[in-house]
């Protein structure tokens, strides 16, 4: 029998369920095995401790070779949402059945997003060891340096652009993109399905969840 597997790839500096968007998509599809995991370190008083983008290409790549090795016949979508998509496409996994990225950004300037949060009460910036970030939820994400080199140099279109070689992407859009600084589709591959939903922030919160949740059904459920 298919096994349909669906994964879910969460974004910078938060736990598995990021922020209650995963947990409330995983809940519509209770027919699916949903799988919801950690990149990060995750500390009893819920400091998170932020993995170096190779570090979590690798706990993907793993993830999703774990249910290859389990069943050769599974069925495996993946979820991704911010940065989780940019570790997705950079892996570029084979034999996706579909493959939707949520709010991902289209390029990342560190400096600008270290200065972001630096003026933010309770957050100490090292760009030459770990940044102490205090989140607007309250909690601290600790950043090391590897974080940001790894990931300063990335073409994210480019990398975009690559995956429908291998696999279906849908790209849903944030209509009013509140977190990322300035989000430009212009130059994504024709071959990409990218929608947006109106007005929408970064994480799709109140009325916009459901309609979130809504299209991304669509499009699992879609022939």
């Amino acid at each position: 029998m298919l096994k349909k597997v669906l994964i879910y790839s969460h974004g910078f500096g938060v736990q598995k369920d990021s922020r209650g968007m995963f947990s409330e998509i995983a809940a519509e599809f209770d027919y699916y095995e949903n799988v919801l995991f950690d990149y990060n370190k995750i500390s009893d008083d819920g400091t998170v401790t932020v993995e170096p983008l190779k570090k979590q290409i690798v706990i993907l790549e793993k993830v999703i070779k774990q249910f290859r090795e389990e069943n050769k016949d599974v069925e495996i979508n993946l979820i991704c949402h911010s940065m989780g998509c940019v570790v997705a496409a950079s892996l570029k996994p084979k034999d996706i059945n579909k493959t939707i990225f949520i709010a991902p950004p289209t390029h990342f300037d560190a400096i600008k997003t270290i200065n972001y949060f630096k003026n933010r009460p309770g957050t100490k910036i090292d760009i030459k060891g770990n940044s102490s970030i205090k989140r607007a939820d309250g909690t601290i994400t600790i950043v090391p340096h590897t974080y940001w080199d790894q990931i300063k140099d990335i073409n994210m279109i480019e990398i975009y652009n690559d995956y429908p070689n291998l696999n279906k992407l849908y790209i849903i859009e944030a209509g009013d993109e509140d977190v990322l600084e300035t989000v430009d589709f212009t130059n994504l591959n024709k071959t990409i399905n990218l929608s947006t939903i109106a007005n929408a922030n970064h994480n799709f919160t109140d009325s916009y969840r459901p309609i979130l949740i809504n299209k991304i059904k669509n499009i699992i459920n879609k022939d």
